[in-house]
């Protein structure tokens, strides 16, 4: 009795802690109007995943066919007891509440209308393929189960049972897959600025308790923990977010710790980290169409010369290059040839205007043509 009330316990915690822990990438999203700190692979693959799961916990808790099933190949020949798939309701729960967080987390991504994304957040066609070849993989192997009618006669030797829990270990797959663009995209800016920690804590601390769970159930069955391992998708889940999990928590909190202090600041609540998130992607060359300054901008500067406005902005961690002499342009009057055209770059980061013009000789509107090699009257003639 105790032994069944501490695998209800575990079971309803496990989905607590994931299920919150599914939350804060939704909110954080919200707060900050911006995806920038999520890989568009990981949301496609937890998606598609929760999908795969949703069906596999479904079949397996409320189909009395696929538990008579499981029954058969799995019960004692020699024992009237029959054994039954170790899936309760909490974990069909969880899936559905996965699935529908999941979704509202894609139609953020791909849906929600301004929502500030970078120039590298694509969906990969690794990605692509893996999920084309997924659906492909269901279709046929049910049009084998079905016209086999289920007897297990075809070169894959399934069933519904075989075919279901393939499905929930390509969940375990997916979760893989989701979690290496996210680490390799943490990788690549050596940061884990935006990705909110608290969603770590939470998985790992569900993926405790659903193994907990799972061990208490397996042993509540026949005194058998071989039972585990009849439940592989459970199992191995529980296995992946834990290892999944202390990744994150290394690059969190060992790895780009000092880098993330050095660029943002120590901050000491999830609402101090979104602003500085804020801050750092301000001038992001994003999609949504609000990366070109007004011309009204206070900092706004004309080039007497082009008519153009140069923009800068010293908050900007990717102003660089930004170099004003003179105004906004830089003149070296060197050269007796004549006027040569400014070189302009952009900075697509900041909008910003650079202007390197070498070897130029410079004539006043309202002069003669400068002594080129007389600099200080030519520092006199160019307009302030």
């Amino acid at each position: 009795m105790v032994l069944q009330t501490l695998s209800i316990c575990c079971g309803w915690l496990y989905t607590l802690s994931w299920g919150l822990g599914m939350y804060p990438p939704v909110i954080t999203n919200i707060k900050l109007w911006s995806v920038q700190g999520l890989s568009f692979d990981f949301i496609c693959f937890n998606t598609f995943g929760y999908i795969l799961y949703t069906l596999y916990y479904g079949f397996m808790r409320y189909s009395n066919y696929i538990k008579e099933e499981y029954g058969d190949r799995y019960s004692d020949p020699n024992s009237s007891e029959r054994v039954y798939p170790l899936i309760k309701t909490n974990d069909f729960i969880f899936a559905m509440h996965g699935l529908v967080l999941n979704t509202i987390l894609f139609t953020q991504v791909f849906f929600w209308k301004g929502m500030k994304t970078n120039d590298n957040q694509k969906i990969s066609i690794v990605c692509k393929l893996i999920l084309s070849l997924v659906v492909l993989y269901s279709i046929l192997a049910s049009v084998l189960i079905i016209e086999t009618n289920d007897t297990g006669k075809n070169f894959l030797h399934f069933q519904w049972l075989d075919l279901l829990t393939s499905l929930g270990l390509i969940k375990i797959i997916m979760s893989v897959c989701k979690n290496i663009p996210q680490t390799i995209y943490n990788y690549n800016r050596k940061s884990t600025h935006g990705w909110p920690i608290e969603m770590i804590w939470l998985d790992f601390t569900g993926a405790v308790f659903s193994f907990a769970q799972l061990v208490i159930d397996s042993y509540l069955t026949s005194g058998d923990l071989s039972h585990i391992f009849n439940n592989l998708p459970k199992f191995l889940l529980s296995l992946e977010v834990a290892i999944s999990d202390t990744i994150f928590f290394l690059q969190h909190y060992v790895w780009y710790y000092n880098n993330d202090i050095e660029k943002f600041g120590e901050y000491n609540s999830l609402l101090q980290e979104e602003e500085r998130f804020l801050i750092e992607h301000e001038h992001d060359h994003d999609h949504n169409g609000n990366t070109v300054p007004s011309s009204n901008s206070s900092n706004a500067q004309p080039d007497l010369e082009t008519g153009l406005l140069s923009h800068g902005n010293g908050n900007n961690k990717n102003n660089k290059n930004k170099n004003y002499n003179s105004a906004s342009s830089t003149f070296n009057a060197s050269s007796p040839g004549g006027i040569s055209s400014p070189n302009i770059v952009t900075d697509s980061q900041s909008s910003s205007i650079t202007y390197s013009s070498l070897n130029q000789q410079v004539t006043h509107p309202n002069s003669c043509t400068t002594d080129p090699t007389d600099k200080n009257e030519m520092q006199r003639l160019i307009p302030e």
